[in-house]
Parts: C-alpha cells; structure tokens; sequence
C-alpha cells in the first residue's frame, strides 16, 4: 500500500508544479538525449576541508532550497537557494555536490565543495530526476529519471565527466517504468530501482564498461525503493517505506543479503542515506529530521538535525 500512496503523491506533486510552470513552457523532446553544459568556474576558488553535509528540502509548491550542516557535528554552514524544485543529491570522490533540480527545463547542478555557485549546469531537459551517483572508476555521473515530462516511460542518463559540452547515453531497465534511486559499486557497477508500469517493485544492474542493464533479484522483500549506496563491502539499499538499510551480496543476477541496519526514531520516509566510514547520514521525510548514525550497527542516533523549513528528501556528504 505504501508504494501505491508514495507513487501517487509523487505524480500528484509533480504534475501540479508542472501545471503551475505553464503548458506551453514545457520543452519539445526532439532527440532522445539531453544535454551537459559546463559553467565558468573554478574548483579551486572554493578550496576547503571541512566535511558538509547537503540536505535537498522540498517545498512541492515553491522554491525549495538546501541546506548545508558540518559533519558531524551538524551546525548550520549556509544555505543553497533560488533552486526551482530540487528533489535530491550525490557527492563524488573530490568533494563535488550534485543537486537534482526538476524545474523545468530540469538540471543537475555541480558544486564544488563549500561553493555557492555551480561550476557545472547539466541540462536533463524532458524528465524528472530523483537520485544520482558518481561512478568511481571513470567519473561517470549517472541520474535516475522518474519520468518524462510528458509521463512517460522515465531513463537512466549517464554523463560523461570530460568537456564541457555532452549529450548523455539514456537507457532503460528491463521492465523498469519509473527509476527511483541509483549507486555505484567500487568496480563501476551501476544498481537501480523503480516501478514497472504496472507499480511493481524492480531492481536492475548495468555491468562496469555496458550499455545493457539486466534484471537483478533480492532475497529481502523491499516495500518502497530507497537509496542504493556502496559500503565498502556490500551495496547497501534502503527500504523507503521503513527505517531500514539491507546490505547485500551479487552473484549472478541474484543479490543475497548479508546483513541490515535499522535507524531508531524512523518511524516512515527514509529517502537518501549517505554512509561516511562507520556512520550512516539520512533523511527522513515524514519526521523531518536528518539522523546520523553508527552503521552498520544503527539503533539510536548519535546526532539528530530538525528541518523546519521543509522535507528532507536528499542528502550527500561532502568529503574532499
């Protein structure tokens, strides 16, 4: 029941900010591609060392903004705003954030860290995008798009990290209508989840060096896809409609689970998590708070961050 009310109450949002946006502004999908386009900026102008943690918050109907906390300690260090619609985010090895913007025409924003402006605007014209992930082999940013703007069938973009300019290969996973949440194992393996047309829970993977995704299964029932992210060891997926993190091993096309975590004072909600070492950050929407715990040991949280301006959706730490 808790994937039919999310999928719904996902759609409804997003239709009516669509519709607040203006038919006729909506873009023509002439090509099956988007488009990455490289701002003038330089990483090395917003150099720093501290870890931040980025927090997407989601206002449906106004502009939503993110906010930025040191790690761990969890003081407020600013503030991203004037974003349209983030929904959520990733970091990769240097640093940089990712903000998944679904204003329309839709972007992916790149910071550098504790940067204030995007050093890199990557149109993802026609869709709507809601997780990401920075392959660690080749740099490849890889975005899941839920759907299109005109509803349909949604993608998974992948840019390449060179040049300034690039159109992104789009695929598709077997069966998979709607792509939710997406991670990258240490060999450049790329696992997602999502829909069918039909609201059947999937999961996919899109072997290190392809373009071919392939159906994947799990030992652990899943209610409602959640944050896909390597561990070091495993990759860990969490179950949005619980406070649950499930670590598991690949063989074939079979994932078997090793191991799980669960993040006391979740009651429903959990959305992106991001794992730092031996603790886990994540972003519980329906309680509006940002937990930091131990992981993979998890129970009470060491350290609690109440939203107060909106809903936590997405979360990345930043560590140069």
């Amino acid at each position: 029941m808790e994937r039919y009310l999310f999928y719904a109450l996902f759609t409804s949002i997003s239709a009516a900010f669509l519709a607040g946006c203006g038919a006729g502004s909506q873009p023509t999908i002439s090509a099956p591609n988007a488009l990455g386009v490289a701002a003038s900026a330089s990483r090395g102008q917003t150099k720093q060392t501290q870890q931040r943690i980025y927090v997407v918050e989601n206002h449906a109907y106004s502009k939503s903004s993110v906010q930025i906390y040191s790690y761990p300690d969890g003081e407020p260090k600013g503030q991203l705003n004037d974003l349209g619609a983030p929904y959520g985010d990733c970091a990769d090895s240097h640093g940089d954030v990712f903000i998944l913007n679904q204003n329309l025409p839709a972007t992916i924003l790149e910071y550098a860290p504790g940067g204030k402006t995007p050093i890199k605007v990557f149109e993802d014209t026609g869709y709507s995008p809601t997780g990401c992930s920075v392959d660690p082999t080749t740099g490849n940013l890889a975005v899941t798009n839920f759907y299109s703007s005109n509803y349909t069938s949604g993608t998974i973009a992948v840019f390449a990290p060179t040049g300034t300019r690039g159109q992104p290969t789009l695929l598709t996973a077997p069966n998979m209508f709607s792509p939710r949440y997406c991670g990258y194992d240490a060999n450049g393996n790329l696992f997602v989840d999502g829909y069918s047309k039909s609201l059947q829970i999937l999961f996919a993977e899109l072997p290190a060096n392809t373009k071919q995704f392939t159906g994947i299964t799990l030992n652990q029932t899943i209610n409602e896809p959640g944050d896909l992210q390597w561990d070091g060891k495993h990759m860990a997926i969490g179950d949005s409609s619980t406070n649950a993190i499930y670590q598991f091993s690949f063989e074939a096309s079979t994932g078997k689970e090793v191991g799980s975590t669960t993040l006391g004072g979740v009651t429903y909600g959990l959305n992106q998590f991001w794992i730092v070492g031996s603790k886990v950050v994540g972003a519980a929407a329906v309680d509006q708070m940002v937990g930091i715990w131990k992981y993979p040991a998890g129970g009470t949280a060491v350290k609690v961050i109440k939203e107060k301006a909106g809903i936590p959706v997405g979360i990345a730490v930043s560590s140069p």
